[in-house]
């Protein structure tokens, strides 16, 4: 083996040493530099493309001078650059595969020094079992095309057997026999300039234009594409995810779809930027142009759903329509312009019906909610209605309303919650609320809330008014102003320009120009029935039946004569009259001995339970005895309050159950005396008698025992409890003061004099047993001397002056009192112990003077 390598090496020496001679293999003549005289064998390798783009081919971990590429069965593998390039190096690529491959020129995937130049600027084909031959070109860092059998510098090709189709037409073709296309299962393909341009598989897919369907693999079968690159992007990035069945037709139609299936796009740039998406159909210049990933989207006409990026499920039929709605789901926009900038489940049907913003809103009509924005649930139906609705922020929007009718609230701006069906229905309101028009022109100048006018011109002139209620055709017509009136019948109060609170119900029952608090019952030109006079003005009034200016009253119920009837008038002098119909006739409430009330002519009284009044007013039970309903019961809500005058002369007053109060006089008017006739309080009590007895004047019984109030005859006063021992508590409550001897008592027991007293109990906190606590300090003898000194009291104490003024607050006194005298216990326990040390020194001197 050593031995063969140095033979090897002294090969290559000689080779070396003849460096610039040709050099010849099996050939004694060499005519050139190497000239071989046999076959020469090239290495070769074999590389299968991946899925998709391969950018960066590996040429370097394999070195060879040949390359089998393998495409299996991708459709259009695509090459973008190699590496291993050195300048000079020389490769040939046979495309073995079962498809075409395509070499990108100048491709962006592939680093800057692999990237491929074809020579003439456009992508080159490699067809199968053809083959290219590249130089790597060390200055420009490229590898460009050098291969012998190029015809065109564009693309390798293999020239075809048998007959072909000539460029300049056929002759003899048999129509059995002669077709173009392939015969075996390969897709039939065409080109443009050497660019894809159209494709026919076997797959269902179908392709016409510049690079349509160009990005296509197995995975994306049944797609027709026909239009410069319409779904030209289109492929499965995972082999699992069957994508088809879309229809492209048009320029750039669908071109940006990458994942997607059962969508249709007819028209220029139709769907454009639609990536995964599906389920779509979009017909039109522009129509669903700018949809990424919204589904189920139906848009027909130029720009129809243009702006719309992931919406679904909606339906624009129209140019424009919904042309920029981004965001919102499930609209159905048909018309130019319709639903323009709808949100969410709107229905707007009408040139620039809904045009603005909105959600779960019906627009049907030219302009019909043309300016909605941002208000939801309403209902447009006619032209122009509710075509200027305003969101106005701060609660303040137009929400919640239906317009039916041409114009109808065609100005509505801020008003909310109304109703208006009919042509020109409160079609000037402005922002009222709560209005219903139902008829031509009903409401038609209605600016107010709560307003409902029902048939032609109904409240039509009612500028400002609120809670009025118009029933028929011109009922209200002339209102301008008004509140809380209702006219039913046609023309109903029509003539009435101003007022409030009215009720007027009857064909053209009507009354002056102004009138407020008027009830009519009647049609116009009515001799009978319930009415008002034409010449009335009265406010206020409720009248029923005509007034005839006699005595016989407004309201006259007839017997079988004039004798047998009675009588309602309301007088010239604001009295109200009930009478009978003959001048001396009685007026009978109920029978007589059942109970009953009489009202007599002749005697000017009334009885109640009795035919013979001896009184203006009186009032008999049958019987005299005592009952707890008593002779005269007031009735409440659920209980009453009883009155009886008893056989034995007592009166009685009581509730109408146990445990309820009499109150008399809580009008905080006049006096109440208890056996007295000239009260000069509000309660007056008077005994017959001055003797000071337990009971007292006034007696309060509890449950169990009783308080007692007495004013003697020596003009004392006393207040004691009911039983021994019990207490008398004055002002419990917790609020204001008691004064003694003074009516302005600044304490809770202010006293202006002098108190006598057994005992006083002083309630404390915090007594000064801290003077002997450890941590105590206490004064030095020198500074209390110095307070003392300085300011003429004892430390803690008030001065003189203090006491003076605001007095002397006992507890408080005490407390600092007992401190000043624990202090003092302190001082002399220390003196003593001072004194105790003395002695014994004195003692010690003593003993000492003695020896």
């Amino acid at each position: 083996m050593i031995k063969f390598q140095l033979i090897i090496l002294g090969f290559f020496s000689g080779l070396l040493s003849i460096y610039g001679q040709n050099i010849g293999i099996n050939n004694t003549d060499p005519q050139s530099a190497l000239d071989i005289n046999g076959d020469l064998r090239l290495r070769t390798k074999t590389i299968t493309l991946p899925i998709g783009v391969s950018h960066d081919v590996d040429l370097v971990t394999d070195k060879a001078a040949v390359y089998n590429f393998d495409g299996g069965a991708l459709d259009g593998a695509i090459i973008s650059g190699f590496t291993g390039g050195v300048d000079g190096r020389i490769v040939t690529i046979f495309n073995n595969g079962n498809s075409a491959i395509q070499l990108y020129h100048e491709a962006s995937g592939s680093l800057t020094n692999n990237r491929i130049m074809t020579g003439t600027g456009n992508n080159a084909v490699i067809y199968q079992n053809g083959s290219v031959t590249m130089r790597y070109d060390g200055q420009k860092m490229r590898w460009t095309i050098v291969s012998n059998n190029y015809t065109d510098g564009l693309s390798a090709t293999i020239t075809p057997t048998g007959n072909a189709w000539s460029i300049n037409g056929n002759v003899g073709t048999d129509s059995l026999t002669n077709f173009l296309g392939t015969l075996d299962n390969k897709p039939l393909q065409f080109r443009v300039n050497n660019t894809p341009a159209g494709h026919i598989g076997n797959d269902g897919t179908i392709a016409f234009g510049k690079n349509a369907l160009s990005s296509r693999n197995e995975y994306t079968p049944s797609n027709i594409a026909i239009g410069d690159s319409s779904l030209s992007k289109l492929n499965s990035i995972y082999n699992y995810f069957n994508i088809g069945s879309n229809l492209a037709l048009g320029h750039k139609a669908l071109a940006n779809m990458e994942v997607g299936h059962r969508s249709t796009a007819i028209g220029y740039e139709s769907m454009y930027k639609s990536n995964v998406t599906g389920d779509n159909t979009s017909i039109g210049y522009f129509a669903l142009r700018n949809n990424i990933s919204g589904y189920g989207n139906i848009a027909i006409g130029v720009n129809a759903l243009k702006d719309k990026t992931t919406s679904t499920y909606n339906i624009a039929i129209g140019n424009n329509a919904a042309s920029h709605l981004s965001l919102g789901n499930q609209n159905v926009c048909i018309g130019p312009w319709a639903g323009n900038k709808a949100t969410n489940n709107n229905v707007a049907i009408g040139f620039l019906a809904m045009n603005g913003t909105g959600s779960s809103n019906i627009a049907i009509g030219a302009n019909a909610l043309g300016s909605n924005d941002s208000l939801n649930n309403m209902v447009a139906i006619g032209y122009n209605a509710l075509k200027n609705t305003k969101n106005m922020g701060n609660g303040q929007a137009g929400y919640n309303s239906v317009a039916i009718g041409s114009q109808a609230l065609e100005n509505n701006f801020s008003g909310s919650q109304n109703t208006a069906v009919g042509t020109f229905a409160l079609v000037t309101n402005y922002s009222g609320s709560q209005n219903t028009a139902l008829g031509s022109n009903a409401l038609f100048l209605a600016q107010g809330n709560n307003n409902l006018g029902i048939g032609f011109n109904s409240g039509r002139n009612i500028w400002n008014g609120d809670d009025n209620t118009f029933l028929g055709q011109k009922s209200g017509e002339d209102q301008t102003g008004g509140y809380n009136n209702i006219f039913v019948g046609s023309s109903a109060g029509k003539n009435i320009t101003s007022g409030s609170d009215n009720i007027f119900i009857g064909t053209k029952c009507d009354v002056p120009r102004h009138i407020d608090g008027q009830i009519k019952i009647g049609g116009w030109g009515q001799q009978a029935g319930i009415g008002l006079d034409e010449n009335i003005y009265s406010n206020h009034t409720l009248t029923v039946g005509r007034k005839t200016g006699t005595s016989l009253g407004a309201l006259r119920v007839n017997g079988i004569s004039d004798s047998y009837s009675t009588s309602f008038n309301y007088g010239d002098y604001q009295s109200t009259y009930i009478r009978s119909g003959h001048p001396y006739g009685d007026v009978h409430l109920g029978d007589t001995g059942f109970g009953f009330v009489l009202i007599s002519n002749d005697q000017n009284s009334v009885g109640i339970g009795t035919g013979t009044p001896a009184a203006k007013l009186t009032v008999r039970k049958i019987s005299n005895d005592v009952t707890p309903e008593g002779s005269l019961a007031l009735y409440g809500t659920q209980h009453g309050s009883h009155f009886h005058y008893s056989a034995t002369e007592d009166t009685y007053i009581r509730g109408g159950k146990d445990g309820s109060k009499v109150i008399i006089n809580d009008g905080n008017l006049g006096n109440v005396g208890i056996g007295n006739s000239s009260p000069l309080a509000k309660l007056s009590i008077s005994k017959t008698s001055n003797i000071i007895s337990p009971e007292g004047s006034l007696a309060l019984y509890g449950s169990q025992y009783n308080s007692f109030f007495h004013y003697s005859s020596t003009e004392d006063t006393y207040i004691r409890g009911g039983k021994d021992g019990s207490k008398v508590i004055i002002n419990d409550g917790n609020l204001g003061n008691v004064g003694i001897g003074t009516s302005l008592p600044t304490h809770k027991l202010s006293v202006n004099g002098t108190i006598r007293s057994k005992e006083v109990i002083v309630e404390m906190a915090n007594w000064p047993d801290y003077v002997f606590a450890s941590d105590y300090k206490l004064p030095h003898l020198h500074e209390v001397e110095k307070h003392i000194i300085e300011n003429k009291h004892l430390p803690n104490i008030p001065k003189a002056s203090e006491i003076e003024d605001g007095g002397l607050y006992l507890g408080d006194v005490q407390k600092k009192m007992m401190e000043k005298i624990e202090e003092l216990t302190l001082y002399i326990i220390q003196q003593n112990k001072i004194l105790e040390v003395q002695n014994e020194r004195i003692i010690a001197l003593e003993n000492k003077l003695k020896k």
